[in-house]
């Protein structure tokens, strides 16, 4: 059998960066252009990628062959998904300037931009209204330690299977926010609430076929119980279970 070439080699490494992150593995930034991952198979051995001039890995496969091996890659990659993370944020941020954003105070659409409010979360755009001169930053949520779009990416993780210290972790290491890991479950809990809440008023618009798919789980009192969900096979909105 022949030898893989050099960018066969690449590809198949490019192949183990994906798998990398796609388990909720998330780079350490130790310092500026400085990074430490895992071992996939001995997660207690950790490896320090570089980027000063070149990429270099500690790991034994950069030291023999001297390639970019899957960690370098997995890094490069987990680089350029958080730059688009954040070009999206912005993209929302100026999307909801353009909305109509009304006073929280006397419910006046008559309002201004007032500078900048530095928090934990970041930097929020400030409002002023111009009829009652109450300053106010806008957001879907109040009183959260981070921002609604935040809470809600907590939330989305959590259903592409996350567990939870891996959301915050993932949450600290994208936007250096520290969030433990309880408050995460306690968004999850209220907001689902209230998710359910306003779905169980909604008239749902569903097609004519319909998939139900069941589940044996075993419960702590060594019981078997059936679960059942019945899923619209065109909108994949979850009729019952």
């Amino acid at each position: 059998m022949d030898k893989p070439n050099k960018k066969e080699l690449e590809n198949r490494r490019r192949i183990r960066a994906y798998s990398i992150l796609a388990k909720g593995v998330t780079p350490k930034i130790l310092k500026s252009k400085t990074y430490q991952i895992p071992s996939q198979s001995n997660p207690d051995t950790k490896y320090t990628i570089t980027n000063h001039r070149l990429w270099e890995c500690d790991c034994p496969d950069f030291k023999e062959r001297h390639l970019k091996c899957k960690h370098i890659q997995a890094v490069e990659l987990w680089i350029k998904l958080k730059n688009r993370l954040d070009t999206n944020t912005i993209e929302l941020e100026n999307e909801l300037v353009k909305q109509e954003i009304k006073c929280e105070s006397c419910g006046s659409f008559n309002i201004v931009k007032n500078g900048n409010r530095k928090t934990t979360d970041g930097i929020r755009q400030r409002y002023k209204c111009k009829d009652c001169d109450y300053r106010f930053t806008w957001d879907v949520i109040k009183h959260r330690k981070v921002s609604g779009k935040m809470v809600a990416l907590t939330i989305d993780l959590y259903f592409k299977g996350l567990s939870l210290r891996k959301i915050a972790d993932t949450i600290y290491q994208f936007y250096e926010i520290k969030i433990h890991h309880e408050t995460i479950r306690r968004w999850i809990t209220t907001f689902m609430g209230k998710m359910n809440d306003y779905v169980s008023n909604m008239k749902i618009e569903h097609s004519n076929i319909w998939v139900v798919d069941e589940q044996k789980v075993k419960t702590k009192k060594d019981k078997w119980v059936w679960v059942w969900n019945v899923m619209d096979k065109e909108t994949r909105f979850l009729i019952a279970n």
